[in-house]
């Protein structure tokens, strides 16, 4: 079969974007989709284009617009350009009460 090879990463600081990711990982069980931190995604992503045919990246924002702890390495030393062949996907979460919305999300 050729079906989509799938990663998917969360940044979550309170669990919510893991369990997410989790959850968007049963809808697609049939892919065997691989689920990790987006922290673990800057280890491997010379590895992504090779592995991966769909990115799904899902992110809470923490603070003040700040990216969950185990999303700051991916946001301080990520070049996505390696996997520029890769289909990709964020959904940011954030709440609208507060100024920084989504910000780790969009950025």
């Amino acid at each position: 079969e050729n079906l989509p090879k799938v990663l998917i990463a969360f940044g979550s600081e309170t669990g919510n974007a893991e369990a997410i990711a989790r959850s968007l990982a049963r809808k697609v069980k049939l892919c065997q989709p691989k689920v990790m931190s987006l922290n673990s995604v800057t280890k491997r992503v010379k590895s992504i284009s090779r592995e991966f045919t769909h990115f799904l990246a899902v992110c809470s924002t923490f603070g003040n617009g700040e990216p969950p702890s185990n999303a700051k390495m991916f946001f301080s030393n990520y070049d996505l350009g390696s996997i520029d062949t890769v289909s990709c996907v964020v959904l940011a979460l954030g709440s609208s009460l507060y100024p920084m919305f989504c910000k780790a999300g969009k950025n």
